[in-house]
């Protein structure tokens, strides 16, 4: 009988998250200047930040904590203290009049190719879609392909650019933009996309189990 317990889980951020989000941020975006005032957007009416949380009640959830997975950090800091709960990732989004504007998606390194940032994504669009908004907009260096990638799978298109946009080699941004989010064909498409969400951390987790077995 298969799991029914997903590997990961999305939920709003606490206060008690805001050292694992933030040394995710420091180490996903190491030349980032200033860093994001966690406290703040909490407090913030506009602002949503989301995280990613390794599930307890997944039968295979050990297998992903720190203490199985050495966790490769700059500076050595992880912001996970034993007894807390495990975070993989977080997104950053403001509701903007008519618009969500996504500001910050962040992913433990380790947990980059369980479709983390997929999983928060989703999550966002399905909450805005509640909220009835129609429209998504973001920025992204060219340079950051993966980033780019991620963004097309689930619709985004270029819509412009942001000249010398980042302070900390002034590379230009690009605008992307996802609209009618909230269609028939638009849902039907973020279903399909969260059932490859769940295929692809189960099949993680799947061989992940036979490299140990195989040690």
């Amino acid at each position: 009988m298969p799991n029914l317990e997903p590997l990961f889980i999305s939920r709003n951020i606490k206060e008690s998250d805001i050292n694992q989000v933030s040394a995710i941020e420091k180490d996903a975006f190491p030349d980032l200047f200033p860093q994001t005032q966690f406290q703040k957007e909490i407090e913030r009416t506009r602002s949503t930040i989301l995280v990613s949380q390794l599930n307890e009640c997944h039968p295979k959830h050990q297998q992903l904590m720190p203490e199985n997975i050495k966790l490769q950090y700059r500076n050595g800091y992880t912001g996970w203290v034993k007894g807390n709960k495990f975070l993989t990732g977080f997104i950053l989004y403001w509701e903007l009049f008519d618009e969500i504007h996504i500001m910050s998606i962040g992913v433990r390194r380790e947990y980059t190719k369980i479709k983390i940032g997929s999983l928060l994504l989703s999550e966002c669009i399905n909450r805005v879609i509640d909220k009835s908004f129609d429209k998504i907009t973001l920025e992204v260096r060219p340079s950051n392909k993966a980033a780019i990638t991620l963004y097309n799978n689930f619709g985004f298109k270029i819509v412009g650019m942001r000249k010398k946009f980042y302070s900390d080699n002034h590379e230009d941004a690009l605008i992307m933009s996802l609209c009618e989010i909230s269609s028939a064909n638009y849902r039907k498409k973020i279903e399909t996309l969260q059932k490859h969400i769940i295929s692809k951390s189960d099949s993680y987790i799947r061989e992940l189990s036979c490299n140990k077995s195989s040690i």
